[in-house]
């Protein structure tokens, strides 16, 4: 989808030239092995798809709630808002100063979109990110756009998955939303090749649930 934020598809991770990390740093994947990088990106896949289905179904939720989007009508432009974590936050900074110069946009904070899907469902709201700590050749972080009255949301990935569309080297982006050229959520949902991914059971799921439960609440500590 070109309107969400196609430069973050094409964008060099680290203007600054350094090499991006291989694999995520924290697990160290060079000493386990050539093929721990692979094992932990099949199981952030799947943990990656898990929460993309998690943050649109509270953005349709709220929409049935209230009529609109969440942020909705808070620019007369794009408005973009990047979910990453404290320990993400620079590298998404690095990925995303360039912006699009083709579809000029605003940003909101993500903690707005928090705050904003707990008032309208009126509970609090459990935060998930991208489950790499480390940027390598796709953005660590997903996407959340609102465009008149219409949002996208996507996560990259990096396995060609049937409903996945290329987006740079070893990405795949995935994305729902509710304009009439993006993928349904519901469709998204119901397609059993997506069904299979999200079920698929992870080698350390433990290892994964811990990095969820570290940063549930990042926006309001």
């Amino acid at each position: 989808m070109a309107l969400l934020l196609a430069a973050c598809d094409k964008a060099d991770p680290d203007p600054a030239g350094q090499a991006p990390v291989s694999g995520d740093q924290a697990e160290s994947a060079e000493k386990a092995g050539p093929s721990a990088d692979a094992l932990f990106q099949a199981d952030a896949n799947t943990r990656r798809l898990v929460h993309l289905k998690y943050y649109a179904e509270l953005i349709e939720a709220y929409h049935a709630k209230t009529g609109r989007y969440p942020l909705q009508g808070r620019s007369s432009r794009r408005l973009n808002v990047f979910v990453s974590n404290p320990d993400q936050r620079e590298q998404m900074e690095r990925w995303t100063a360039r912006g699009d110069p083709d579809n000029p946009s605003d940003r909101a904070p993500f903690k707005d979109l928090i705050d904003e899907l707990s008032r309208g469902l009126d509970r609090k709201i459990p935060e998930y990110y991208d489950p790499q700590r480390v940027a390598t050749d796709r953005p660590n972080f997903y996407i959340y756009l609102v465009t008149g009255d219409a949002y996208f949301f996507a996560v990259h990935v990096s396995e060609p998955y049937p409903f996945a569309k290329p987006a740079g080297k070893g990405s795949f982006k995935v994305e729902v939303g509710s304009a009439s050229q993006a993928l349904r959520p519901e469709t998204l949902f119901e397609r059993p090749e997506f069904q299979a991914a999200t079920a698929r059971p992870l080698a350390k799921p433990e290892f994964f649930d811990g990095r969820d439960a570290t940063y549930l609440h990042a926006t309001s500590p």
